[in-house]
């Protein structure tokens, strides 16, 4: 075994997403896939015990960007995770598959990855078959199991379809995540906003510093010499304000996000009446919040849990095997893979454990993109890509959505 401990005196990638496939019989619209290069390949077995030997995962998550079971060496690759808890992240599409599996691993927890309920799937997720999940779904009945789906704004309504699928087959929770989108167009399907909800309650309670703020540039740059401007007395007194209570003037968000704010107050409610018919069934309900949180986290730090590509390779991350496109804060964001070499070795360890610490220390070690100005609608020369931050990290987890608590993490 390659010894991996770190100096706080804990093993570190004590647990692993693992992905066996990223190959996919789906073509979903908001899938990352649709605009990630170099796909369509499967885990060598060779390659997985490599992994396994090194590292001795406490619990595994078959997951990437393809389906797991699309494996055509599925039944060994189970055989091979015999001592680690296992997760299997699955589409459902192969029932004959999951029921080999929990077959061949008694333990293994089964997460459907259902995505939408059944009355909307059909619009965004291509090649889907619901006769097969409705089998799947009877595999996992009665066993540890979950359902994951996301909020958009076309299934928010039909949200309490999947509670009544988690009811009729005895699935215990149901796991409900924001959307990223992928595209500006898909940007329409989120529900949740970038903004902070003190920053949104603070300035929408005080429209005239708002609209003041839109023109206290302008007084400057029209003038020549000193200002005496009453408007712009009252601007700086709002600024000061908002500083001393710990929160940056970013007005920029604020117009661009104050709508999904507002949309988001009346959609808690609404979740809030679904989370009491979650517990009144006996179902396990957990979302993310639809407000950003101002204290960024890393989920996947805080659980030390790494994340390795079909390749073999070792990231911080699900998110970060492989290259893909965002579109978040205003502007398309171009995600490069992070991979710190093969995970069977030292050097990649040792990489990957230098920039978990980084990660455990977010806001210390990143720059605030999520609270910047300069950030919203890509005005700032460094947000296009995750290559740089303008305090020097690099690669910089500046803008992630998972850290901020609107997406949810595989873990």
């Amino acid at each position: 075994m390659i010894w991996t401990h770190s100096h706080l005196g804990r093993w570190i990638c004590l647990n692993l997403n693992i992905e066996i496939s990223s190959s996919c019989n789906l073509n979903c619209l908001y899938c990352p896939r649709r605009n990630a290069f170099g796909l369509e390949q499967f885990m060598p077995l060779g390659v997985l015990e490599r992994v396994v030997r090194a590292v001795e995962p406490e619990r595994v998550v078959l997951i990437g960007l393809g389906e797991p079971t699309l494996h055509p060496r599925f039944r060994e690759v189970l055989e091979v995770l015999r001592d680690s808890q296992v997760v299997l992240q699955t589409n459902g599409t192969f029932p004959e598959r999951v029921r080999m599996a929990v077959e061949v691993h008694p333990d293994l927890e089964v997460a459907l990855s259902l995505d939408l309920p059944p009355s909307v799937a059909g619009r965004f997720r291509i090649g889907l078959e619901p006769g097969r999940i409705e089998e799947t779904m009877r595999i996992m009945s009665r066993r540890r199991s979950s359902i994951s789906a996301l909020m958009m704004r076309s299934s928010m309504e039909a949200l309490p379809e999947l509670l009544s699928l988690a009811a009729s087959y005895d699935i215990e929770s149901l796991d409900l995540s924001g959307m990223v989108p992928i595209t500006e167009e898909l940007d329409e399907e989120r529900v949740f906003t970038f903004l902070s909800r003190r920053l949104f309650e603070y300035l929408e309670g005080r429209s005239e510093l708002v609209e003041i703020a839109y023109r206290a540039a302008r007084i400057v740059l029209d003038s020549w010499g000193p200002v005496d401007s009453n408007e712009l007395r009252v601007y700086e007194a709002g600024v000061r304000e908002m500083e001393a209570q710990g929160l940056t003037p970013n007005f920029a968000l604020y117009e661009m996000e104050a709508h999904r704010a507002r949309e988001a107050l009346r959609r808690e409610k609404y979740l809030r009446i679904l989370e009491e018919e979650a517990s009144s069934l006996g179902i396990r309900l957990k979302r993310t919040s639809l407000f950003a949180q101002e204290a960024r986290r890393c989920p996947y730090a805080e659980t030390e849990t790494g994340a390795v590509s079909a390749t073999g390779e070792l990231s911080p991350c699900y998110d970060l095997l492989h290259d893909h496109t965002y579109y978040l804060f205003g502007h398309e964001k171009r995600i490069k893979a992070v991979r710190f070499g093969p995970a069977w070795e030292r050097a990649s360890m040792e990489s990957y454990q230098a920039y978990r610490e980084k990660l455990l220390e977010f806001d210390r070690n990143f720059a605030p993109c999520h609270t910047c100005p300069f950030a919203a609608r890509g005005a700032c020369f460094f947000v296009p890509d995750n290559g740089v931050d303008c305090e020097g990290a690099s690669p910089t987890c500046s803008e992630c959505p998972f850290a901020l608590d609107l997406v949810s993490c595989s873990l």
